[in-house]
């Protein structure tokens, strides 16, 4: 009698399952997560069971994503150890259903889909489609998108999310925890939830910082309610993001809410302190001013100005990076990398009056104040040390050109290497 009621009451327990951000199983009060083991392969298969408890998975599928190289003889033998080892950790940590998670059917082990079970992931799915349907009343889809938001605690199974078997989760779920931020902030932009949208695009920045849409959402929700001063602020602070970390120039959507956000400034009496605040940078500066080319086409042209006033000495060098191999894309990741190593390079090594600008995806421009070319051809080597002292790929090399910045009025002079 006692064993068929703790029986019952076992049964009633609800699985609850992370992995969203982490991998975390919980059940009657008690938990267990990676920590617990350092045994990968534990985790992963325990992972993929869950992930795909819907699919039929057979021996072929879980011996090729816990042995990728082929380096196993017995996987069926391996398996039955690996699936014991699990039994027993949640068995000493007193999770419910610990003999029963995993059940050997049809000749391969799969997630026992009989026992209660609520997994983050399904939930977002649930909620995804609930918050889609057009013909459900507003109030409802916004409701339950918020908590699909307020659920998506990171990224599919953030240990894993690198492993070939986990990487196309990874996307899925991610663009469907976009897409539900891009629909709330629609209904709570056309019903004037002020203060919802800046909740909303809060939790988003933590998950993707480069969404332009979450970014131009927020700092329209501070326009409106009559917030310029963290509007500009926000914008100042996204603007060297975008040039810092991803070396590129904003949105057009991005450069247009600027535009439109200078209109509005300018149809009414701002205070000075709102157009500092608009004028200076965000944070503290250091090292050389990376800006958009455009921009350093403003700069060249105030310093040609100033040079034909009072022959101040600038010179202009031309940076042009090779990988060494001619047929590689300057678009490919690796090239990427060597970019930004060298735009790193050129920030922190050079001089907070000197500005340099990303001309084409293999070159940077940099004005240089110096006293003549001697001198520049000296900060330019010191440069070169210190970025070969980063250790790039073998085979990169930097082609450097140098020229004296031309004065209003005097004719352009070919640039020297």
């Amino acid at each position: 009698m006692t064993t068929d009621v703790l029986e019952t009451k076992e049964n009633t327990v609800t699985i609850n399952i992370r992995m969203l951000g982490g991998f975390e199983i919980c059940a009657d009060g008690h938990c267990i997560d990676e920590s617990l083991n350092r045994t990968r392969q534990l985790w992963t298969l325990l992972k993929y069971l869950i992930a795909y408890r819907a699919e039929q998975v057979t021996l072929e599928d879980l011996t090729r994503i816990m042995w990728p190289d082929g380096d196993i003889d017995n996987p069926a033998g391996a398996l039955k150890n690996l699936v014991y080892r699990i039994r027993t950790i949640l068995t000493k940590n007193n999770i419910p259903h610990a003999r029963d998670m995993i059940i050997f059917e049809s000749g391969v082990y799969k997630w026992n889909n009989d026992l209660p079970c609520e997994i983050d992931t399904e939930i977002l799915m649930q909620m995804h489609k609930a918050g889609m349907d057009e013909s459900a009343p507003v109030g409802e889809r916004i409701s339950v998108l918020m908590r699909a938001v307020a659920l998506y605690g990171g990224d599919f199974l953030a240990k894993s999310r690198r492993e070939d078997w986990a990487t196309t989760l990874v996307g899925r779920y991610r663009r469907i925890y976009i897409e539900c931020v891009h629909t709330i902030l629609s209904l709570l932009e056309a019903g004037g939830y002020e203060k919802e949208i800046e909740i909303v695009c809060a939790a988003a920045q933590a998950i993707d910082r480069y969404d332009e849409k979450v970014h131009l959402s927020l700092m329209h929700s501070l326009m409106r309610q009559g917030h310029n001063s963290r509007a500009i602020a926000h914008y100042n602070s996204v603007t060297d993001m975008f040039a810092r970390e991803l070396g590129s120039v904003l949105p057009s959507d991005m450069r247009e809410f600027r535009h439109e956000m200078t209109r509005i400034l300018r149809g009414k009496d701002t205070a000075l302190d709102e157009i500092y605040l608009d004028l200076k940078e965000t944070g503290k500066p250091s090292g050389a001013f990376y800006c958009e080319y455009e921009i350093f086409k403003n700069l060249y042209r105030l310093e040609a100005r100033n040079a034909a006033r009072t022959g101040k000495s600038i010179f202009i060098c031309l940076l042009t990076v090779s990988t060494g191999n001619e047929h590689e894309s300057p678009n490919s990741r690796r090239y990427g990398d060597i970019i930004n190593g060298l735009r790193d390079t050129i920030q922190k090594n050079m001089r907070m009056g000197d500005a340099f600008a990303k001309f084409s995806p293999t070159q940077f421009i940099l004005m240089l104040p110096t006293p003549d070319h001697e001198s520049c051809d000296i900060a330019i080597n010191r440069l070169l040390r210190c970025y070969r002292q980063t250790s790039p790929p073998q085979g990169t090399t930097v082609n450097v050109k140098i020229q004296p910045l031309s004065p209003v009025g005097e004719k352009y002079a070919a640039m020297s290497s």
